[in-house]
């Protein structure tokens, strides 16, 4: 399944004004219901944390953390692990990354969203999700090729 990501504008002045540090300050993915619509005004987890799923059944409330990778800093990118929810069972159309600090007046600010690009609903049953470079995936599957522009 293929996937989309948003970049919130802040998150370019949050990254410029080294007010946002990649590979230094914590990141967390959360994972929210189809009841969101996607809003270029939200900046922070309080804007988007009513939509989040429910905790349980695999999820825990307010997300996972992003841990970057053993030589995850290199000259061209910032590598994280993918993040994997071990029997998760939940419904969810969109995940969020959220920086896990307060910068100036924003309290968690939302870095950007990912949404299926076919709009569809993601029903994760009982095995393991992993969130990785391209889309949201069963973990023991392979992703489909990015598309292109």
């Amino acid at each position: 399944m293929a996937s989309v990501s948003y970049w919130q504008t802040h998150y370019w002045r949050l990254i410029a004004t080294g007010k946002v540090r990649l590979g230094v300050d914590p990141f967390k993915i959360a994972l929210l219901t189809s009841a969101y619509a996607r809003n270029a005004a939200h900046a922070q987890w309080s804007d988007i944390s009513g939509f989040e799923v429910a905790a349980g059944n695999g999820y825990t409330a307010g997300g996972q953390s992003l841990v970057l990778a053993v030589n995850g800093i290199t000259d061209d990118a910032i590598i994280y692990i993918d993040p994997v929810w071990t029997a998760l069972t939940k419904t969810f159309r969109w995940a969020a990354v959220v920086c896990d600090i307060n910068v100036d007046a924003l309290v968690k600010p939302l870095i950007g969203i990912v949404l299926d690009v076919y709009k569809r609903q993601f029903r994760a049953c009982a095995r393991s999700w992993a969130k990785s470079r391209r889309c949201l995936r069963p973990s023991r599957r392979t992703c489909p090729p990015r598309l292109k522009a």
